[in-house]
């Protein structure tokens, strides 16, 4: 099964332990339900060990903690330590004007296909056949797709599509998310794409020099809150450095 939501990850989503009478899958409960739904589905006595998605835990810890181990080493990307050091370097250095340009021209163009394919996609059509158009737009576009994530909600009426793109050019990632909604919109569903809309919004404009991305996510808990969803945030990965 797949073991990532990338293209080019290095490390996968989850780890899979082996011992000798029993195995299992260790993730975050941000991925547990989707692989015991889909990548782990067939596999029989094979338990998924999940840990909250925010919470500071290595692998390492979930097999101690688990008393798999009385300590353990993982082996993971010998590269791992080096990009922790080019991270830092990265997010030290600033766009010139022609790296900025190619970033604002890169945000327009994934706007502008995603929007494409919106217009593309029907009612019927598969998250794989979604998926594909989206990786042929941004072959138009001479952009790699590095994330393409859709999600059709099978039993919702009317129908809802969600698309993520990460995009990739001249070095430099750009994201956008599109929503889909196949019919008229309840009341209730216009409120809660507004509440999404503006914890995204609010992300987006308490990003700039020299903050932190623990006041970023401060921000972004207090928005969820004022929203009226307060620990809807705890459900799923919030982003990061793309």
């Amino acid at each position: 099964g797949r073991n990532n939501d990338s293209v080019d990850p290095s490390l996968g989503v989850a780890a899979f332990w082996v011992g000798i009478d029993s195995a299992a899958v260790v993730t975050s409960n941000a991925e547990a339900n989707r692989l015991r739904e889909t990548e782990l589905r067939d596999l029989e006595g094979l338990d998924v060990v999940e840990h909250n998605w925010w919470e500071d835990k290595s692998d390492d810890d979930i097999v101690i903690e688990q008393k798999w181990a009385e300590e353990s080493s993982w082996e993971t990307d010998e590269n791992t330590e080096m990009a922790s050091s080019l991270d830092a370097l990265r997010t030290s250095l600033g766009f010139t004007p022609r790296e900025m340009g190619h970033y604002k021209a890169l945000g327009k163009d994934c706007g502008t296909l995603i929007g494409e394919v919106i217009l593309e996609i029907s009612e019927t059509d598969s998250e794989a056949t979604i998926a594909a158009h989206l990786r042929a737009a941004c072959g138009r576009a001479t952009i790699e797709p590095v994330t393409c994530l859709v999600t059709v909600l099978q039993h919702s009426s009317p129908r809802l599509v969600s698309l993520t793109l990460r995009g990739r050019r001249h070095g430099m990632t750009a994201a956008v998310t599109r929503c889909v909604c196949f019919g008229d919109m309840s009341e209730e569903l216009r409120a809660r794409h507004l509440a999404a809309a503006t914890v995204d919004a609010t992300a987006i404009t308490s990003t700039y020099a020299g903050t932190t991305i623990g006041s970023i996510f401060s921000e972004i808990k207090k928005a969820y809150l004022d929203a009226g969803h307060a620990d809807e945030w705890r459900l799923r990965t919030q982003g990061g450095m793309i």
